[in-house]
């Protein structure tokens, strides 16, 4: 045998022919190495000469693919790229219907990290990940870098994407009759009166019993309407007989026009279940109106009104450090609605109050502003998933499009009211088409991880850049409307 075709069997360490499919000694397979070729690529101008085999389909390091792949595709038993053979990994044409909610099979059976990581070099590994951490350094969330590079982090991501919709969020919003605790639920929720979800406003006894109003944008979102209590009807003590208050992420309390003797009573239960607190003084539109009418500024009326609640809180020791807000639910600019929501998100779990703020009505500017940032995170995050998980577990038509659309629901860009308002850039009626075929034009043909994250994150973090105007531009026509 001429010695340049001779190989040793791994089992005897017989002398065989690497033609040869068995041992002729032990009748051992013969375990053959894949004939290795060089990469015909380009990286910015430079050969990349990268060295692969025929059952490479795809060249790690710069992502361009193997002309010779399909000449053995059907004569070899590897078909996978170099996944093992019990992960099922689709082509990139392929249309995978079993896609869970974060683009992953179900349960997130995503390819583990030593295998899928293989589509990376070290170099191209490391470059992405110095640009992810620059990228992420002001989100402070764990990038579980030393478990696994980015694999680890994109699987982890994608789990924590898919739970963040499972995030249940209580508030209970409590106070007696007549405080303003009803017509704040239903701002809070951008419900307007003749929905079907409109909390019943009124004087009086309007709530007699606990109300659940799930939020329309999120039904995870859930704000409990507790009867107004110190009356007749309802007193303190019956309401606190079957109410748990440590089920409740935190309360809002509403007193008018200055706190009382029961409220120094729930204070007390609130403490002493754990729970987060403030008080609220609505209905701070109505005197300005009135101050205006005797030539009192704003300014004035408001530093009058904290003084009066200063003084009666003097009289219980429970009040004198609470913290109040003084809000209109009818118009949140005026006011301290800015400062409740900071308030909020201080007090609750950092991914409800996410929840939360993606769900509000674009109440303020302020509150467009957060929402603004929440969204720049999330297109990083999803740029991550994208560059890992694209084309084989990650989807342009389902995953981006549910993105998109998200942004245009977080912004309120998605309702009629659209149609109203000139000067939008993007329209919901028909924009996401529009964005879905300039995504799929941008990445086609786009093999490497690198790349890929870089066009996915300037692309939607442009994308949000010019919704946040759109929802501004929305906002001053609403806010006009509203004040002629």
């Amino acid at each position: 045998m001429n010695s340049l075709n001779n190989l040793q069997c791994d089992n005897c360490c017989s002398t065989i022919d690497k033609r040869q499919k068995l041992c002729e000694e032990g009748g051992h397979a013969i375990k053959k190495e894949p004939q290795k070729i060089t990469c015909l690529g380009m990286i910015d101008l430079t050969p990349c000469a990268n060295v692969i085999t025929y059952n490479t389909r795809f060249c790690p390091n710069c992502g361009t693919k193997n002309p010779q792949y399909a000449s053995v595709e059907n004569t070899t038993d590897d078909s996978h790229d170099g996944y093992p053979s019990e992960i099922d990994v689709p082509s990139a044409g392929e249309n995978t219907t079993e896609d869970s909610n974060d683009g992953c099979p179900p349960e997130l059976k995503v390819p583990s990290a030593d295998t899928v990581v293989s589509f990376f070099t070290e170099v191209d590994e490391k470059t992405l990940l110095d640009e992810i951490k620059t990228d992420i350094a002001v989100f402070k969330f764990d990038l579980k870098m030393k478990y696994g590079g980015i694999m680890a982090l994109a699987q982890y991501l994608s789990k924590q994407t898919e739970s963040s919709k499972k995030v249940k969020v209580n508030v209970a919003v409590a106070g007696e009759s007549g405080t303003g605790k009803s017509s704040f639920i239903n701002a809070i929720r951008g419900v307007k009166h003749g929905d079907s979800s409109f909390a019943e406003v009124g004087f009086g006894d309007t709530t007699m019993e606990i109300k659940k109003y799930q939020h329309p944008k999120n039904k995870r979102i859930q704000l409990y309407d507790l009867p107004g209590y110190n009356t007749t009807q309802m007193t303190l003590q019956n309401l606190l007989k079957d109410l748990n208050l440590s089920d409740f992420d935190c309360c809002l309390l509403f007193f008018y026009p200055v706190p009382s003797p029961a409220d120094k009573t729930f204070v007390q239960q609130l403490q002493t279940a754990g729970t987060k607190f403030c008080f609220i003084r609505a209905k701070i539109d109505e005197d300005f109106e009135n101050g205006e009418q005797e030539g009192i500024s704003k300014e004035e009326v408001l530093s009058e009104i904290k003084k009066k609640v200063d003084m009666s809180s003097d009289h219980f020791e429970e009040l004198k450090n609470t913290v109040k807000f003084y809000i209109s639910s009818d118009e949140p600019s005026v006011g301290e609605m800015n400062e409740l929501i900071s308030f909020i998100e201080k007090q609750i779990n950092p991914r409800k109050f996410e929840a939360l703020l993606l769900s509000l009505p674009s109440l303020t500017e302020e509150v467009i502003q957060k929402k603004y940032q929440s969204l720049q995170k999330s297109a990083v995050i999803l740029a991550i998933r994208f560059a890992v998980f694209y084309p084989m577990f990650f989807k342009i038509e389902k995953n981006i499009k549910e993105e998109i659309e998200m942004y245009f629901q977080t912004f309120e860009l998605n309702t009629t009211l659209e149609n109203n308002v000139k000067d939008l850039k993007h329209r919901f009626s028909e924009g996401i088409c529009h964005l879905l075929e300039e995504f799929d034009n941008g990445v086609s043909g786009m093999w490497s991880p690198r790349k890929r994250y870089y066009f996915c994150k300037t692309f939607m973090r442009n994308l949000i850049d010019e919704l946040l105007q759109d929802a501004k531009t929305m906002y001053k026509h609403m806010f006009n409307e509203l004040r002629q």
